[in-house]
């Protein structure tokens, strides 16, 4: 994650040896927007327990 930047898109997995199944945007250096099932989009911190579960992170081309 230390090459992502704010717009980049993170993919996460709840387990090891899972599919991706959680997505959100970096919005700052340590924050994300995302929403969980069942409740409103918000802004949260990307605390360690979200960075352990990183699966992937993706930016969109420049248009």
């Amino acid at each position: 994650m230390e090459a992502a930047a704010p717009g980049d898109v993170l993919v996460f997995r709840y387990a090891p040896d899972t599919p991706a199944s959680h997505c959100a945007i970096l919005s700052g250096p340590s924050h994300m927007v995302h929403a969980m099932q069942g409740r409103a989009v918000c802004e949260s911190a990307v605390i360690p327990w979200w960075r352990r579960r990183i699966a992937g992170v993706f930016a969109f081309p420049d248009t």
